[in-house]
């Protein structure tokens, strides 16, 4: 017969046998012409082999070497016609779908069919690669036509496959998928000999199963011109080439070899962390103790997007040579999602989050300081780059304003400014286009000529590696071509010519960017092999690692197709077309399995959790073993300083871990400690012990949480002594310093001293801060307005004129400009505290007139002369002390009439008020020290502090209030004035007042190093 099946129970035996077999009929005949035997591959790796067993038998070479890739026969067929587009053959799938489903009254989703393809392509997927006929398929799908829907279905199927196959050949085109069936009818033409160079024997490799194969490996049996061996693995039950042998009467011929192989290693894991780990610890054992080369070793995941990603990365970082074939989606390529990004922005009016990410974007050329931008964002919400220009030129002129302290204290100069805002009005003009709507081929079209031309330098930046990663180069290089292709054939499609916003087309191009993949080999080709399960099948590794070996990904359960019942599939298995069933499907996945989990040695791992922590099941395929023997959660060198420790190391992370145990375990002993990264150690050192210092009694009158050299105590006399100045006596003290110094110096510290304070973006919404700020302004204008007259009660006439007031001062905050959210959101919340500032002041109107008090005052500055006031006092070691002062008080109100009158003062607070706590340990004294301020401005008798809660008018009355002259008072006031002494000594300890708790907007833990709060007393006492 012409075709014969050569079996083994192995690789090495089968391969080992189509080399020979191949070799010996090839002789040393050199060629072009008259080779007596032709090989057909599918993979690299065979190749090589094969080459150098040639060479170890004294081959010099070939000519025209009488060796191809199955890739290379549509060439050595020279197959007529163009081979379709990917986008083009979607689209026209879609459209023959769409078209015949509506003549025959099945709903169908209105899918496009261009990014994702339509359901119909899969079963196409599946018919195209045998080359049936349209009238078999029709003869089939009658034979399971059980209702009119069934019958209408299947015309549909019918209709749209026969349409299909019309319109590529009367375009001179063929789709991809159906090469092998153009291969078997050229095979049925007579045409294998030619292909083959005349050789009279074809030996074929690397097929492990029938899938998309039947008719050209049935093309090859019934042909006579040539013979042909293929060589195929023979498996523990029937499979599809058992199907075939025995349809075909194909001659099969058994090579001995041995037919049970040595039992697996099975490592469970608790996590992709930890098993890539693993695996790298064996495999750098297996190269170091010699007698195998690294591309006799493979990596083995059943696909490649995710797993030989990560198992690549785990070799590469230990320091193993390794060769791989990465995938991965051009949307997560660099240069692409820059691209991605740029449209972003477009599409939302450059809100500051996209325009950021393209500032700082390595990809584009556009020397903005993002200092500003940040600035401006923490302002206001802006849209449009021109906006961006303007606001960062008013910021020159806020910079100006003496009394803009934000703006004075941005670090950037107003040149700088002014150049970014003038480079912004620049980049404006480059992606002026990206604001007009286009029709999707107009915008494709655009896309490609952004890309040719590197909008803001994007191709010469993407041709530039960052550390030595050529890899990232390799990958921005080639997607930028691969999705030029893909847009100059999406321009080529018979679009719609409606405009699209650039929004609209951002989201294509996303989804078109998802949808596909580049996959890339590393440049060197004898490393460790990181492949794919189909790439590994039938090759002849010395060692294998099966990675990911858990039920649900290793075999892979088939996929519903959705055009087809299973029942309908199975049905139409029976009567003969190559249409795959869930039962077959698995057979072929098993099939795989065994093909690929194939070598000397075999391993095997898999995985006990998800990241989630929900339990994993180990593959059917993975042989009984005992789960116990599960891998640590985390990597611990417990074996401490001895040489097994060592061979646990799977990555530099490791081996940095391992340093510090042996270090540990070998403190005081001066012995020498090997380590890869001797910087970090001493880094790690240091920071260790300043962590270990942390919270120690230094002195045992004092609380652990205590400044100390380790934990916010400066003392270099430079810092201290740009302290003393900057907090000396000319400083002007603030309440909100001094309580923010009480209740955690720390905070302080990174706040007020070293201005470290994160820049986020202007809410949308009316911000607490916002009710506030506009609520005190309602409050100030309509008791300024009635100093004189106070109202007896909130009557209607009173309400009108509250009214007037507030739409005057909404208007004005309107017409500044002022940021208070976004306008849709803004009409609702000025409603909102027009409201709740009514219902305060009818209570407030009706409660000073019960109580007989007034109010005198509104925003009352404390400054005499323009100038900041002058306390004096002492501070709590007796001494005396002077303190510059100054603040704006919201109220003061007249109590009693004669020698008795004192005045009090009111806070206004939106929704909380301080706890009388704070008074103890220093972090509430406002009140105090407005009061010391009002007596001092005013030359009057100081008289109660007190809060008021505007969203809940009345409760309380008169919250956390302290009366001038009481010990507490006192109390408050001398920790005021041991604060700028203790400031200037450089004690800034981080642990949280008492009376106080940690807030989601402080600093964080990776910041402050720790969550301690003062559980006794203040850190004032003693």
């Amino acid at each position: 017969m012409p075709l014969r099946l050569v079996r083994a129970p192995s690789n090495r035996t089968l391969w080992n046998s189509c080399r020979d077999r191949f070799l010996a009929a090839a002789g040393t005949a050199t060629g072009p012409r008259g080779h007596r035997a032709h090989l057909w591959i599918t993979h690299r790796g065979l190749r090589d082999s094969l080459l150098e067993q040639a060479f170890e038998l004294g081959i010099r070479g070939w000519l025209d070497p009488p060796i191809s890739f199955f890739s290379e026969l549509p060439e050595r067929f020279q197959l007529s016609g163009k081979p379709t587009g990917l986008l083009t053959r979607r689209r026209l799938v879609a459209r023959l779908a769409s078209k015949h489903a509506d003549r025959l009254r099945i709903g169908t989703s209105a899918n496009r069919g261009i990014i994702r393809g339509h359901m119909m392509d899969g079963l196409l997927g599946e018919l195209l690669p045998e080359g049936v006929e349209p009238g078999r398929l029709s003869s089939g799908l009658a034979a399971i036509a059980d209702d009119d829907f069934t019958r209408r279905r299947n015309d549909w199927v019918g209709a749209v496959y026969r349409e299909y196959l019309e319109e590529l050949s009367r375009r001179d085109q063929f789709d991809p998928r159906s090469v092998h069936a153009l291969l078997a009818t050229s095979i049925d033409q007579g045409n294998l000999s030619g292909a083959i160079g005349g050789a009279p024997e074809l030996h074929i490799y690397g097929l492990y199963g029938l899938r998309s194969r039947e008719r050209f490996i049935s093309a090859l049996a019934t042909q006579r011109d040539v013979s042909v061996a293929l060589y195929t693995l023979l498996e523990d039950e029937p499979g599809e080439w058992d199907d075939l042998a025995q349809r075909l009467d194909v001659q099969v011929e058994i090579l001995p070899g041995k037919q049970t192989p040595d039992p697996a290693v099975i490592q469970p894991a608790p996590d992709a962390l930890r098993e890539y780990g693993w695996i790298t610890a064996e495999v750098k054992r297996q190269l170091t103790e010699g007698g195998i080369e690294p591309h006799e070793i493979a990596v083995v995941a059943r696909e490649g997007r995710v797993d030989t990603r990560l198992a690549y990365t785990a070799l590469e970082s230990a320091g193993i040579p390794c060769t791989a074939r990465v995938r991965m989606q051009l949307s997560n390529i660099g240069a692409l999602k820059a691209v991605l990004e740029l449209f972003r922005g477009a599409a939302t009016e450059w809100s500051y989050r996209p325009l950021r990410n393209v500032l700082t974007s390595p990809y584009f050329q556009t020397g903005v300081d993002l200092r500003g931008i940040d600035f401006v964002a923490a302002q206001r919400r802006l849209s449009g780059l021109q906006a961006w220009a303007d606001a960062l030129e008013r910021v020159v002129s806020a910079k100006e304003d003496p009394t803009d302290r934000d703006a004075r204290g941005l670090g950037v100069h107003r040149e700088r400014l002014l150049e970014d805002a003038a480079r912004l009005r620049s980049i404006q003009d480059d992606l002026a286009m990206l604001d007009e709507p286009r029709s999707e081929r107009q915008w494709a079209e655009l896309t490609i000529r952004l890309l040719g031309e590197g909008v803001l330098d994007l191709r010469r930046r993407a041709s530039q590696p960052v550390a030595n990663r050529w890899d990232v180069v390799r990958f921005d290089q080639r997607g930028i071509r691969q999705l030029d292709r893909l847009l100059r054939e999406w321009s080529e499609l018979d679009l719609l010519e409606d405009p699209l916003a650039v929004s609209e087309w951002h989201r294509l191009l996303q989804r078109m960017l998802e949808a596909h993949e580049l996959a890339l080999s590393t440049p060197g080709q004898k490393g460790v092999q990181v492949v794919e399960a189909q790439d590994a099948a039938l090759t002849p590794f010395r060692a294998i690692y099966v990675t990911h070996a858990n039920d649900g990904e290793f075999p892979r359960p088939p996929l519903s197709q959705g055009v087809l019942l299973e029942e309908e599939r199975a049905a139409l298995r029976r009567a003969g077309l190559p249409i795959a069933d869930r039962e077959l499907s698995l057979r072929r996945e098993r099939t795989l399995w065994r093909a690929a989990v194939q070598a000397d040695s075999v391993a095997i791992t898999y995985r006990t959790t998800d990241p989630a922590g929900t339990p994993l099941l180990p593959s059917l395929m993975v042989p009984d073993h005992d789960p116990s023997n599960e891998l640590p959660r985390s990597f611990e060198p417990i074996a401490g300083a001895d040489e097994g420790a060592r061979d646990q190391v799977a990555s530099p992370e490791e081996a940095r871990r391992l340093a510090a145990v042996r270090l540990r375990r070998t403190a005081g002993s001066k012995e020498t400690v090997e380590c890869a990264d001797t910087g970090g150690l001493q880094r790690a050192i240091v920071a260790a012990h300043a962590e270990v210092r942390r919270g120690v009694r230094l002195e045992s009158a004092r609380p652990e949480t205590a400044a100390n050299p380790w934990q916010g105590e400066l003392r270099d006399p430079a810092l201290l002594q740009h302290l003393a100045h900057r907090y000396g006596p000319d400083h002007v003290w603030s309440a909100s310093q001094l309580e923010a110094y009480a209740t955690s110096p720390f905070i302080f510290l990174v706040d007020r001293v070293l201005r470290l304070r994160p820049m986020e973006e202007a809410a949308e919404e009316t911000t607490p801060l916002t009710f506030g700020g506009v609520a005190h302004d309602l409050l100030e204008r309509f008791y300024d307005a009635t100093l004189n007259a106070l109202p007896v009660w909130f009557d209607e006439v009173t309400q009108e004129a509250y009214d007037r007031l507030a739409d005057e001062i909404f208007s004005r905050l309107e017409a500044e400009g002022r940021w208070v959210g976004l306008p849709v959101l803004w009409r609702h919340a000025r409603e909102e505290i027009r409201a709740k500032v009514r219902e305060y002041l009818a209570w407030e109107v009706g409660y000073l007139q019960k109580k007989g008090e007034r109010p005198v005052w509104c925003e009352l500055e404390l400054v005499r002369d323009g100038e900041p006031i002058t306390l004096t006092g002492m501070d709590l070691t007796g001494s005396p002390r002077v303190m510059r002062f100054t603040g704006r008080i919201d109220r003061i109100d007249l109590r009693g009439v004669g020698e008795s009158a004192c005045y009090d003062i009111v806070d206004y607070k939106s929704s909380t008020y301080p706890s009388s706590a704070g008074y103890t340990d220093g972090s509430v004294m406002q009140a105090v020290l407005y009061l010391e301020g009002v007596a001092h401005v005013k030359g009057v008798s100081a008289g109660r502090g007190r809060y008021r809660v505007i969203k809940r008018p009345g409760n309380p009355q008169n919250g956390c209030q302290i009366e001038a002259g009481k010990a507490d008072y006192l109390k408050v006031l001398r920790v005021a004035f041991t604060i700028p002494e203790r400031v200037q000594r450089g004690i800034f300890e981080p642990a949280i007042a008492k009376s106080q708790k940690w807030l989601a907007y402080h600093p964080g833990i990776d910041v402050v190093r720790t969550r301690a709060q003062i559980e006794e007393g203040s850190r004032f006492d003693g």
